[in-house]
């Protein structure tokens, strides 16, 4: 909200044509929307999980923008390169419009996100 402004974060964003499917956040920025979804795992193990679910639950993929599903862990736990590691042996690919990321490496790919302004008339 302090970077995009509290009138382009949408929380709780309906996803889905009925509405019941929905990201934590949406997000209207320069460059287009931009959706957000954040979870706690206990482990890498229990987050590929969460990972899976989300993904096959969801259907992020038929989303017309990028999608971040972020790991709010320590990243002593859970750390950027290990993620790589899975996603990148992982049996269903992850959608090209879908990233996941610990929360440090999140909020720095976020902030090369340009802020939608509104001009006063």
């Amino acid at each position: 909200v302090e970077h995009f402004g509290e009138v382009f974060v949408h929380r709780e964003a309906p996803i889905g044509e009925l509405g019941w499917k929905r990201l934590d956040f949406l997000v209207y920025a320069r460059q287009g929307k931009i959706g957000i979804d954040i979870f706690y795992a206990a482990s890498l193990r229990n987050a590929l999980t969460i990972i899976n679910s989300k993904i096959n639950k969801d259907d992020m993929g038929r989303l017309g923008f990028p999608v971040f599903l972020v790991i709010a862990n320590d990243e002593n736990i859970i750390s950027q390169e290990l993620v790589e590691k899975h996603m990148k042996t992982k049996k269903k690919m992850l959608p090209h419009n879908v990233t996941v990321l610990p929360l440090k490496e999140f909020l720095q790919r976020l902030s090369r996100f340009d802020a939608l302004r509104i001009e006063q008339i």
